[in-house]
């Protein structure tokens, strides 16, 4: 073990608040190499073990946030990878290749199925198949806050979501199969759909229902759930949205939860990791809403 590993080890629990940020900071400049070498000699350095765990645990979580919001600064937004680092960065054992287990090879058994010569609706009616019926994804009407349901390595390994926790999840594996579905918002929220074509040209060919086990609907059924919410369809209020979106999205969700958790640590870390996306917001909680209502009453 080198002298600087060893003042980084000593100093990293100084009481003085200064030298501990510097420690800190110092340890993120070392990178990967210098938490390889913390795991290498974790066991080797008498008395401080447990501190050598914790650093080891606080620099790979900031490593990964790190890769993360480098990604976002860059506006390269990745939604598999994205996903990917934010569950590694919830879940500190988890490796980038664990959490690509959790996908395959349950999406192998569909890949084969969604041949060039697929229409578009036959690919999202296989898709639905694989996703409601063969693995068994389910939304239901659970707490917020639970994370069991709401963040997306649980509801893999038990199949079971919120509602807007499933979509995410929905977005993600048929996207990991090359389905191109996005979210198209309006006034009210937002639905799924299909695009045809790139991204830029926002050419929906139709509408997916992901609560109602990935039901295609056209415009005609879109003007009338409008309606019910006293929106008026319009093309222009239509806007398709990309990864960014569906990242963020997906943000508000865990930081609404760890928020209502009490869990500081990791409400820290979505926050951070959302606001180097954007300051856009999609989402508010019931209860915020109800407060608005009544200060306007």
């Amino acid at each position: 073990m080198n002298k600087e590993l060893l003042a980084i080890i000593k100093l990293y629990d100084d009481p003085d608040g200064v030298v501990h940020s510097a420690v800190q900071e110092k340890m993120v400049e070392g990178g990967y190499p210098l938490l390889e070498n913390l795991k290498e000699h974790s066991k080797t350095y008498a008395g401080r073990h447990n501190v050598v765990l914790r650093m080891i645990k606080y620099l790979n979580s900031e490593l990964i946030l790190k890769d993360f919001t480098d990604m976002m600064y860059k506006k390269e937004f990745d939604l598999y990878l994205s996903i990917a680092r934010i569950s590694c960065l919830l879940n500190p054992d988890l490796t980038m290749d664990e959490f690509y287990s959790y996908f395959y090879p349950s999406l192998q058994s569909i890949e084969n199925d969604l041949t060039a010569d697929k229409t578009a609706v036959e690919k999202v009616e296989l898709f639905n198949l694989f996703f409601y019926n063969q693995i068994g994804m389910h939304a239901g009407n659970y707490p917020p806050q639970d994370e069991k349901t709401s963040e997306l390595c649980h509801i893999i390994r038990h199949r079971e979501g919120t509602p807007i926790s499933i979509s995410i999840l929905y977005f993600l594996m048929a996207r990991m199969l090359n389905i191109n579905v996005y979210p198209v918002f309006f006034g009210g929220g937002f639905v799924a759909a299909y695009i045809d074509g790139d991204l830029e040209y926002q050419n929906v060919s139709f509408f997916i229902d992901i609560y109602k086990s990935g039901a295609i609907f056209h415009k005609n059924l879109l003007k009338q759930f409008m309606a019910k919410q006293d929106i008026e369809y319009k093309e222009d209020i239509l806007k398709v949205r990309g990864d960014d979106a569906i990242i963020i999205i997906y943000l508000e969700i865990l930081l609404y939860m760890y928020e209502m958790k009490g869990e500081n640590e990791k409400y820290n870390y979505i926050k951070r990791a959302i606001e180097s996306i954007s300051e856009e917001r999609f989402l508010s909680p019931p209860e915020e809403d109800n407060e608005d209502n009544e200060e306007d009453e």
